[in-house]
């Protein structure tokens, strides 16, 4: 008879699996919540360093688009008290920036700062500066000393690199609270620069500007380069924002409002459904006073409206037990009623032969 140690022998062992396989099968998983659990059990497998960041990074990524905010900064937290190389601690704090307001939030990008100056590192150095100037513009503007370090924090990023868009932009809105136009123009043309060909190409895409038939293959090839090129959408819709306020001030008004209207352009090439662009490329030819082009973009805006108003009305009628997401859909319906009002308040103003019905 076969002894029972012989027989536990023979017994065929479970296979092991790897914390690379239960990384990899995280990485695929479709149900992110699934994602998360396999990663937790990656993170009890292993004591190695560099996996452990990295899996911290992936969960709190996963976090983040799940809106949980507090989780996802504990993964962060995890993964800089692993990290040694300062280019990437200064990567996790600035995101812990992004999660994060006010004062905490700087005191995250005052961090990386330290790092990257260790490293010289210039071009990242440069972002996180306009970055912690952008706070005094929002989350901070009411601080004492707020004008004071926005604009310290936009010069040491110009000092950096004078064509920084992102610091150009942002110093264009502080001028605008300083009440200096002028310069604001001058700053938020300078930005413009940098995408103006490949807005310009995508503005011809839809009909927003004219093909010289006399445009050279090479030029063609330019544009596909500087379309890549192209800074984030909403980078570039804040953009049209500023020019247009900028002509709204007489400030180059018809320089301003054909730059907004290339990179608007270009915003609607991307994405024929945001209901914003069309309604500000409306504003946009209604301040150039071509009524017949305002009325297009604004009678498009409105349509649009209008379509997301009875879907949230169908969605209120059918009841939500849940109090929040009741409380959110109801505040969304009055954001629309009230944008919808707004759109044909101003197609009434361009005259009776507007139609205005829903």
């Amino acid at each position: 008879m076969p002894s029972a140690k012989k027989n536990k022998q023979n017994k065929k062992a479970k296979p092991q699996v790897s914390v690379e396989q239960l990384v990899e099968a995280a990485d695929q998983a479709a149900d992110p919540e699934q994602a998360l659990r396999i990663f937790g059990a990656a993170l009890q497998s292993t004591q190695d360093p560099s996996l452990l960041v990295d899996i911290h990074e992936k969960r709190a990524t996963i976090h983040v688009s799940l809106q949980q905010i507090d989780e996802a900064m504990k993964d962060y937290e995890c993964a800089l008290a692993l990290v040694k190389e300062p280019e990437r601690q200064a990567g996790l704090l600035m995101y812990m920036g992004q999660l994060s307001q006010g004062e905490e939030a700087l005191a995250f990008y005052r961090q990386a700062i330290e790092y990257l100056e260790k490293i010289d590192d210039r071009r990242q150095l440069a972002t996180v500066y306009c970055t912690a100037a952008e706070l005094y513009l929002t989350d901070l503007c009411f601080a004492d000393d707020a004008e004071q370090q926005c604009e310290t924090y936009l010069q040491q990023a110009l000092q950096i690199d004078s064509n920084l868009p992102d610091a150009l932009q942002t110093c264009a809105s502080l001028r605008l609270s300083q009440r200096r136009p002028a310069d604001a123009v001058d700053m938020i043309l300078k930005a413009f620069e940098s995408m103006k060909e490949g807005c310009q190409a995508l503005a011809k895409l839809v009909g927003l500007r004219e093909d010289p038939a006399s445009e050279q293959h090479a030029v063609e090839l330019v544009q596909v380069e500087n379309v890549q090129n192209l800074p984030e959408y909403e980078f570039r819709c804040e953009t049209a924002k500023i020019l247009l306020e900028c002509a709204s001030l007489e400030q180059k008004p018809e320089v301003c409002l054909q730059a907004a209207i290339d990179v608007l352009g270009s915003l609607l090439a991307e994405n024929d459904e945001v209901v914003e662009v069309w309604a500000l490329i409306g504003d946009a030819f209604a301040a150039l006073m071509n009524s017949e082009l305002a009325q297009h973009y604004w009678e498009r805006a409105l349509e649009m409206l209008v379509t997301v108003q009875k879907s949230l009305d169908e969605q209120q009628q059918l009841g939500i037990e849940d109090d929040d997401e009741e409380e959110e859909l109801n505040q969304e319906l009055e954001e629309v009623i009230c944008q919808i009002e707004t759109v044909k308040n101003k197609l009434e103003k361009l005259g009776p032969e507007t139609n205005m019905e829903d």
